[in-house]
């Protein structure tokens, strides 16, 4: 197999270099929260704004891109951007361009009045761990950005179409390094995924917590959906070239599950 050049994309993931992280996918994450197997940076607690989740998020709303920048629908006292990153691979390619994100025009016949744009990612010749495309999520309290809490939903709900498989991955601080605002201080990025197999069609998609697990080759740890730094949608060099259309992301609710 949600890295980066700019200081806004502080939640934004990849693999260490010469490092490869499988596509994954079906159950096994955990969903009692717990500690890192591993090493993770160790934090003064009482004095730690974000040692214990922040207050539940409510909107579900995340982002339908109308708006046409780089910002998730903002909801109460949440923040996040859109971000594109790839390995650098001398002739690779990756669009949007990195720190360059924005919603592209859906094409024609598939726009309406009222659904102008949709997120557009596309990567091809990465050889070392890929490329991704995905947003941060923070929680801004009047002390400090923790992790965003979205304990109060069951995953997340959003279409897509195009063409190849990505990993739709979660962060968490405990996988994230502590250089992109995480905890993680070895053996990072092995974040919380399931692999998505693009179609032509356009189509929704419901992914649930418990559907997710690790690949396996990072740290273990339990996957706990109060403590969030990301979502990205991540292209493995096994699986470019890559080509993802996504709208109208949203956090699923208890009752609107299927």
């Amino acid at each position: 197999m949600v890295v980066v050049g700019t200081a806004w994309l502080a939640g934004a993931c990849g693999v260490p270099a010469g490092q490869s992280a499988p596509a994954f996918g079906g159950k096994g994450a955990i969903l009692e929260p717990g500690p890192a197997a591993g090493a993770v940076e160790a934090k003064d607690a009482p004095t730690d704004p974000c040692a214990s989740p922040a207050p539940a998020s409510e909107d579900p709303r995340l982002d339908d891109f109308e708006d046409g920048d780089n910002r998730l629908f903002g909801g109460f006292e949440r923040e996040g951007y859109w971000y594109s990153a790839s390995d650098h691979t001398p002739e690779s390619s990756v669009f949007p361009a990195e720190g360059k994100f924005e919603p592209s025009k859906l094409l024609a016949g598939e726009a309406t009045v009222g659904n102008v744009f949709a997120a557009h990612f596309n990567a091809a010749g990465e050889k070392d761990w890929g490329a991704t495309c995905g947003t941060t999520l923070r929680h801004v309290g009047a002390q400090a950005k923790c992790a965003l809490n979205a304990g109060n939903f069951r995953g997340l709900r959003f279409r897509a179409r195009g063409k190849g498989t990505v990993s739709l991955r979660f962060g968490m601080p405990e996988t994230v390094s502590t250089e992109y605002g995480g905890r993680c201080i070895e053996r990072c990025w092995d974040k919380h995924g399931i692999a998505i197999h693009l179609s032509d069609e356009w189509q929704q998609r419901d992914v649930y917590w418990e559907q997710l697990q690790q690949g396996g080759w990072g740290k273990s740890v339990h996957f706990d959906p109060k403590r969030l730094l990301d979502i990205e949608f991540m292209a493995s060099p096994a699986n470019l070239p890559a080509d993802l259309w996504i709208d109208d992301l949203e956090w699923i609710v208890a009752d609107a599950a299927k």
